[in-house]
């Protein structure tokens, strides 16, 4: 049984928190045929989440291209949320672009209305997240503030604070992924997520990468994780599963 969140954040017809793990589909297009196809390909996967990281588009400069692209899809997303990644090359993403022309991105992408969620990194600082959270403060756009270790899992400890930061700082949900080198590791993680469930009220998202932690990505909702990532075709982080085999995991367990 899923471990559900005190308070629930509501998009679309979708809770996240509640009783459901969601799914989560990135897509990676370079250009906007690749978008559309990419889009389409990931919506008949029915996923309750689809991730675009813009990180990985050749047109991130032009302003107008992104602000096309994203109206054009908006119809199709009527039943599924949609998240904005544009990720940190520092955090395994391929973004290299200043904070400053970062912010005009984010601020363009968001006149389209089309933005569920807005998903940036912890280790942006303080004041460029209380510049993301000025420009979302007046439409229906959720935060994640996220954080990645691809080098290591720290102690429960560390975890748990690393989340209740992401909070402090305005974070909607809070989202944590580390590397780990053993089963214990994994353990630890887990750990830490039921912690986190119990102390805190908001939706998390918690993942042990590589193929350790597929365990955490199967049974995420069970140790108080919200929502999980899973493949297309292309993984965007080690570990990733595809998204028909996690399907027919869950038939089987759950």
């Amino acid at each position: 049984m899923k471990i559900e969140a005190t308070k629930k954040i509501q998009i679309k017809n979708i809770e996240i928190g509640g009783s459901k793990t969601l799914i989560c589909t990135p897509i990676i297009p370079s250009t906007l045929e690749d978008f559309v196809s990419d889009i389409d390909y990931a919506l008949s996967q029915n996923p309750d989440v689809v991730e675009w990281r813009l990180d990985y588009f050749d047109n991130l400069s032009s302003l107008d291209y992104v602000y096309n692209t994203l109206t054009s899809i908006k119809y199709k997303l009527a039943n599924t949320i949609f998240i904005l990644t544009l990720r940190d090359n520092k955090e395994g993403g391929k973004c290299t672009l200043s904070q400053e022309d970062k912010l005009k991105i984010i601020q363009n992408a968001l006149k389209t209305d089309t933005i569920d969620i807005l998903d940036i990194e912890q280790i942006q600082g303080k004041d460029y997240i209380s510049s993301v959270k000025q420009m979302i403060n007046n439409t229906n756009t959720k935060l994640i503030l996220s954080y990645h270790n691809f080098e290591f899992t720290p102690n429960k400890e560390e975890i748990v604070q690393k989340i209740e930061k992401a909070l402090e700082l305005g974070a909607n949900i809070p989202k944590v992924a580390y590397m780990p080198h053993s089963s214990e590791d994994v353990l630890c993680l887990l750990d830490a997520s039921i912690s986190c469930r119990k102390l805190l009220e908001a939706p998390i998202v918690s993942i042990s990468m590589g193929d350790l932690g597929k365990i955490s990505r199967v049974y995420a909702g069970q140790f108080g994780s919200d929502i999980t990532f899973a493949s297309l075709k292309d993984s965007t982080a080690p570990g990733q599963i595809k998204i028909d085999d996690l399907k027919r995991a869950w038939t089987h367990l759950f």
